[in-house]
């Protein structure tokens, strides 16, 4: 850290000290090929499709902000993997839309 703020850091538990910031996971989300640019602009692209999608890279904290970042995509992103994001993901839209969620086989 600066020195000016090296001795609050040094204070055992501080939240500069990273005890307390979990470390995010990392979503890989498809992109539609209208959103792509845009996208690709935030965060990191990990492959560009042939029909001008892309699959990126996106670190979350939590399901919930995740979902929230899907859901501005407006249809435009689909989580790939981890598969339980995918899934925490689908199950939330499918309560919010009043339908019965249903497991991937």
């Amino acid at each position: 850290p600066r020195p000016e703020v090296a001795e609050i850091a040094a204070i055992e538990g501080g939240w500069l000290s990273g005890e307390h910031v979990p470390a995010a996971d990392v979503a890989r989300v498809w992109v539609s090929p209208e959103r792509a640019r845009w996208a690709g602009e935030e965060h990191t692209v990990t492959e560009e499709l042939a029909d001008d999608a892309v699959v990126i890279e996106v670190p979350y904290g939590s399901i919930d902000w995740l979902l929230r970042e899907i859901l501005k995509g407006a249809g435009d992103f689909v989580v790939l993997e981890p598969e339980s994001a995918r899934e925490a993901i689908a199950e939330e839209l499918a309560v919010d839309a009043g339908a019965t969620p249903v497991k991937a086989a």
